[in-house]
């Protein structure tokens, strides 16, 4: 079986640089900080990742030919549920085909992360918390956990810049992980250093919560036939599990303490 991507990713985006913030992104983190404080009790999330965060189904010839994606195929974000659910308010960004590394790259460009919370900040509608789902093209890609875990804990800062608490969501563990064993102990490496406190400023300060997985890969009606994407009801059920989670719910409760 060949190694699937959660889509095709753009190619040709340039090496980010370390360089600091502009000073306009550096006033909108500060002011979206304001803003939280402002309104302590708010609650407004993001989930942000690659296509298990857009819902991305998938049809069957876009699947076997492993080709870009189709006007048959379809997105239904699990953030929908869990919404639902919890009756909280958010938006989800998910960037079919991208890495970790990708992420950090566009960090301050149109669509990137930090772009994206400026924009929320612009609006008068600062996030309190984001959800990052993110490292499954980084696996198949062949990239090592520690470089997926350096890139995360990047995005992780980013969205902490702007005052936001993150959620560490664990890279589910797909059919590939089972049929290629290099593949699976990587994402497993990934997840278990999520799970420690030191990969992360912000997992000290109280500003980021490692949370595992609600699906993982079974025989279950949940998942497609590429043993990698949800169905539409595998991505409802996903959200509803995320937001049946204790401690996840104490975190977001956290938001209203600061």
């Amino acid at each position: 079986m060949k190694r699937q991507r959660t889509s095709r990713a753009p190619t040709g985006m340039p090496k980010r640089d370390c360089k600091p913030p502009s000073r306009r992104m550096r006033k909108s983190q500060e002011a979206a900080k304001e803003q939280l404080r402002a309104e302590p009790s708010k609650i407004r999330v993001l989930a942000y990742g690659d296509s298990l965060t857009s819902g991305y189904v998938p049809c069957e010839q876009c699947c076997v030919q492993e080709r870009d994606t189709c006007s048959r195929c379809r997105r239904t974000p699990w953030l929908a549920s869990f919404r639902q659910v919890l009756q909280v308010d958010g938006d989800h960004k998910g960037r079919e085909g991208w890495t970790t590394a990708l992420h950090v790259d566009a960090l301050d460009k149109e669509g990137g992360l930090s772009s994206l919370l400026a924009e929320a900040q612009s609006a008068g509608k600062p996030y309190s918390a984001v959800i990052i789902m993110s490292g499954s093209n980084d696996l198949a890609d062949g990239d090592s956990s520690v470089t997926i875990v350096q890139n995360l804990a990047i995005i992780h800062q980013a969205a902490h810049s702007f005052g936001a608490r993150t959620v560490a969501l664990a890279i589910p563990a797909s059919r590939g992980w089972a049929e290629e064993s290099d593949l699976g102990l990587r994402g497993n490496a990934v997840n278990e250093e999520l799970g420690r406190p030191g990969w992360c400023d912000g997992v000290a300060q109280g500003e980021c919560l490692f949370v595992n997985s609600p699906l993982c890969y079974s025989a279950e009606p949940t998942w497609y036939s590429d043993g990698l994407h949800l169905t539409a009801e595998g991505y409802a059920e996903f959200g509803k599990r995320l937001a049946a989670n204790a401690e996840l719910k104490a975190f977001l409760g956290m938001l209203t303490k600061s």
